[in-house]
């Protein structure tokens, strides 16, 4: 082979080295960036998630305490209506504080890629 196609395929082969080089480096940040837009969703998630379960955990209890008090016997209209009433207000109030914890938006691959 000649010197200059030694010369030719070093340059090349240069060429390659380093384009297979710069393309690992991007694809390890971009990997990486991924990585964190997706760990940073799930982070706000299970945030959300815990504190909306709280929530319903208070949903579950306003409504059990509703259920035996109407199931109670001997209880007056006035007394079904209180709790009712009392259900009613826990309800408006646990749907208000579920609405402070939205859950976060999917990392679409417009946020995330």
């Amino acid at each position: 082979m000649s010197p200059t196609m030694q010369k030719f395929f070093g340059v090349v082969l240069a060429f390659l080295a380093v384009a297979t080089l710069s393309t690992g480096i991007y694809s390890i940040r971009n990997q990486q960036r991924l990585a964190r837009c997706q760990a940073d969703y799930n982070e706000k998630f299970i945030n959300q998630l815990h504190e909306r379960t709280v929530i319903a955990n208070q949903d579950r209890e306003s409504l059990a305490t509703m259920v035996k008090g109407l199931l109670k016997e001997g209880g007056t209209r006035e007394d079904r209506a209180a709790l009712l009433g009392d259900y009613l207000k826990a309800k408006e109030k646990n749907d208000a504080e579920r609405a402070k914890y939205p859950l976060p938006e999917l990392p679409a691959k417009a946020s995330c890629g």
